[in-house]
């Protein structure tokens, strides 16, 4: 728009052209002093982009020359000449004639970044261990899931099998426009446990000593599954670590038997000294030591062969014994001299009596 001085009318030009599309009248008011026409009061026409048509006039100071659209109000001094949009109040010097929009520059908004997470279900079988993240990612256009055995995956969830005896690792990247964010992990694989056979029971054993037998009772159910017939007065009894094996001290007539464990049958009878009545077995399964009551001795019987390889002499009336759980020391209860004897398991030699 474009006001004419002298001729009361504005303009109205097309920018895209620079045409004169409309011109529009506004109000000329005389001055009522000494009715001079030339002499124009302070009025403000306002216009109606719409039609170009004037709707409305404001009275305002003296002369003035600015156009456009006000928000808010502004003191200026004397005839301003600026037009345009005014956001905030401004004190300028005298007779400004700038024009525009003037606004204030905004702070740069921080970035949003991706945030990985995820958790882990694991699903096991007998040959194989599964594994499927649930991701729980923010912030994220896309994600990558990498697993140690496998291709990476763009999927949601993706699932991997592994062996169940090796460890596997896992990263999930989530990424946006902004940046990238990884998250891996390492599962770790712990040793199986050995479980019992399955239809197995585990077993107590005992020696009854005037009927020259051995009791098997199942312990799930305290029953006596089997007797087994050994030596005269058995005494001490022990079971070897693998549970296949249990040998009983035959105090009546000095001797060992040995019973397998799957039948419930003595496979060896072992002759050692006189009146044994303790016996242990060593961790490794590999050695029995038995005390010999009326020998002051402890027999070493190997038990792959069920052969004597050593006589340790100890204590007087050797009774109770046992093996430390390092295999290398054996400990002997000397009934009659109210010592212990300790063998070791290397040299059988006794080191305190």
């Amino acid at each position: 728009m474009y006001g004419e001085p002298g001729r009361n009318i504005v303009s109205v030009i097309d920018k895209t052209n620079n045409n004169v599309n409309q011109v529009s009248n506004i109000v000329s008011v005389i001055g009522t002093a000494n009715n001079n026409a030339n002499q124009v009061s302070s009025i403000v026409s306002v216009i109606d982009t719409a039609n170009n048509t004037v709707i409305d006039t404001v009275n305002v100071e003296r002369d003035p020359a600015a156009f456009g659209l006000s928000i808010d109000t502004v003191n200026v001094e004397r005839d301003p000449a600026a037009f345009g949009l005014s956001i905030d109040t401004v004190n300028v010097e005298r007779d400004p004639a700038a024009f525009g929009l003037s606004m204030d520059t905004l702070p740069a908004l921080e970035p949003v970044l991706p945030v990985a997470t995820f958790s882990i279900n694991l699903k096991e079988n007998y040959d194989l261990l599964s594994m499927q993240p649930t991701d729980m990612s923010k912030n994220a256009t896309s994600r990558n899931c990498g697993f140690s055995a496998m291709v990476n995956s763009a999927e949601q969830d993706p699932t991997n099998t592994y062996p169940p005896t090796e460890n596997n690792t896992i990263n999930l990247v989530a990424t946006n426009a902004n940046s990238t964010d990884p998250k891996p992990a390492t599962i770790m694989v712990l040793e199986k446990p050995v479980l019992p056979v399955a239809g197995a029971a585990p077993y107590t054993y005992i020696t009854n000593y005037s009927s020259d037998t051995v009791s098997v009772i199942d312990t799930a159910t305290n029953i006596i599954t089997a007797t087994v017939k050994v030596g005269k007065c058995p005494s001490g009894i022990a079971v070897n670590p693998a549970g296949t094996k249990v040998y009983v001290a035959n105090y009546g007539n000095n001797t060992v038997s040995v019973i397998d464990k799957t039948n419930n049958a003595v496979t060896a009878t072992v002759k050692i000294g006189r009146y044994p009545s303790g016996v242990a077995v060593n961790p490794a399964g590999t050695k029995v030591y038995l005390t010999n009551y009326g020998s002051n001795t402890v027999s070493v019987i190997e038990t792959t062969s069920n052969s004597v390889t050593a006589t340790v002499k100890v204590g007087k009336n050797p009774s109770g014994v046992t093996v430390n759980p390092a295999g290398t020391k054996v400990y002997v209860a000397n009934q009659g001299s109210n010592t212990v004897s300790v063998i070791d398991t290397e040299s059988n030699a006794v080191h305190l009596r």
